[in-house]
């Protein structure tokens, strides 16, 4: 069932040498194959969306960066959610990301926090 198929990198400019192969040592793929190798050959076979996804569910529903926010009344009452980052998030880019919240009204109207902070 199924199409088996082999696979070459084409970089720009450059004619195609080798097939990429899995390397099931290192758990990846690489792009050393021979046109005589078993490890060149993949199946390819039609799946439904649903089927495909089904069993990351669990990991797309869990978030992969943390946010921890207090109200500005109380300081000592940190609570946590769970938040999904871009792919080109980083540590150091979520870093940048603290400092105090103004929350406004429908109408417009917020108080601006106290103390030294800028805002």
């Amino acid at each position: 069932r199924g199409a088996q198929i082999s696979l070459k990198p084409i970089l720009e400019g450059m004619a195609p040498s080798c097939y990429l192969r899995a390397d099931e040592a290192e758990s990846c793929l690489v792009a050393d194959g021979n046109l005589i190798d078993a490890d060149i050959s993949f199946t390819i076979d039609v799946a439904s969306i649903h089927h495909v996804v089904t069993p990351l569910s669990a990991a797309l529903h869990k978030g992969d960066a943390d946010i921890a926010f207090a109200p500005v009344w109380n300081k000592n009452d940190v609570q946590h959610l769970e938040a999904l980052s871009a792919a080109y998030t980083t540590d150091e880019s979520l870093e940048h990301i603290k400092g105090t919240v103004v929350v406004a009204s429908a109408s417009g109207t917020y108080s601006v926090p106290r103390g030294g902070d800028a805002w």
